[in-house]
């Protein structure tokens, strides 16, 4: 059983500017920093640029940042990226 068996993912982001600021560090990150085969999250390619935002951000909100980044994905946003192993409920993503 899940431990939050209810959990559901709203939109109703708390800090916009962080969120903003989060997918932009992933999307230079997609664009021109991504090392061929290696799997990371999210949360290693933000800590890895700003490891103050990433620690600003709520909970909720690291768990958009992860949603908003599997959504571009999903919308082909990201040439040259495919996902890697999943950890858990986490997607992992790699250069091709």
């Amino acid at each position: 059983m899940k431990k939050y068996n209810n959990f559901q993912l709203d939109w109703n982001i708390n800090n916009l500017k962080d969120f903003y600021d989060s997918l932009d560090i992933f999307d230079r990150w997609a664009a021109t920093g991504a090392v061929t085969g290696n799997d990371v999250k999210v949360k290693d390619v933000i800590k890895n640029q700003d490891p103050d935002l990433y620690d600003r951000l709520s909970r909720g909100d690291k768990c958009r940042v992860g949603k908003a980044v599997s959504n571009r994905y999903e919308n082909h946003m990201y040439s040259g990226i495919v996902r890697g192993n999943d950890k858990g409920a986490t997607k992992t993503y790699r250069k091709s």
